[in-house]
């Protein structure tokens, strides 16, 4: 099957055996080059993660088979000049270019070159889990301003989270 999302084009194909019921059986990937990335990662992820903008090019597959009606996914996807909103208390990431691979619950990512109003950075980076988040983060900044690049009523929020068990280090 192949649709658009926005201006991408999105195929999808694979099969799955008892789609409504927890003995579901199967396979579907998702291979996308160009789509934009809000509508194409809402579908997959957080909708508060990306903004309006963004080219996301790649392939998502997602297993079925366990038995108790969950699945499993894993891929690899390139960012281009997406707007990231990545912690409450920091300006969002404007990535020019990055990579994230995964399966399951682990991935990688890497971040090529991102600007935000305090400076800019590069990163690499282990994802321990997702949900609640947990990364592993190696980055450089080429100039760091904290007073451009923190968002104060962001670390209020944040600090008054009790159920929030992101986790998240810096290197």
């Amino acid at each position: 099957i192949e649709f658009r999302i926005g201006e991408g084009a999105v195929h999808l194909n694979g099969f799955v055996e008892w789609p409504f019921s927890v003995q579901s059986d199967g396979e579907l990937r998702l291979s996308f080059a160009g789509a934009n990335a809000a509508p194409l990662t809402s579908i997959l992820m957080d909708d508060d993660l990306f903004s309006d903008h963004g080219v996301v090019t790649g392939d998502v597959s997602l297993l079925f088979g366990s038995g108790q009606g969950d699945f499993i996914s894993n891929g690899r996807v390139s960012i281009q000049n997406a707007h990231l909103n990545v912690l409450p208390f920091l300006e969002p990431l404007d990535i020019q270019s990055g990579r994230l691979s995964w399966e399951g619950e682990r991935g990688k990512f890497t971040i090529d070159e991102a600007e935000f109003p305090g400076g800019s950075v590069v990163a690499t980076g282990d994802v321990v889990r997702f949900e609640p988040l947990d990364i592993r983060v190696s980055a450089e900044c080429k100039v760091l301003d904290l007073d451009d690049s923190l968002l104060k009523e962001g670390l209020q929020k944040a600090s008054d989270s009790a159920d929030d068990k992101s986790n998240i280090l810096v290197d």
